[in-house]
């Protein structure tokens, strides 16, 4: 499970890797925490694309 908690509320990118430790996105925000953070909010928040991407994350690296 991905502690959303210990990710930083600076600026930086974070990348999303799935189970073999390919990763399947890259994004850039003000606060990571709070921008990682919407990913894991209400399903039905997020579209069909979304969801799939969420499904597939394994764990979040961030660079601040």
């Amino acid at each position: 499970m991905i502690d959303l908690k210990n990710l930083p509320t600076t600026p930086g990118c974070y990348l999303y890797r799935n189970s073999n430790g390919d990763i399947i996105y890259i994004g850039k925000a003000i606060n990571l925490r709070k921008r990682v953070s919407q990913y894991f909010q209400r399903d039905d928040a997020l579209g069909p694309k979304t969801k799939i991407l969420v499904s597939q994350i394994a764990s979040v690296e961030t660079k601040t």
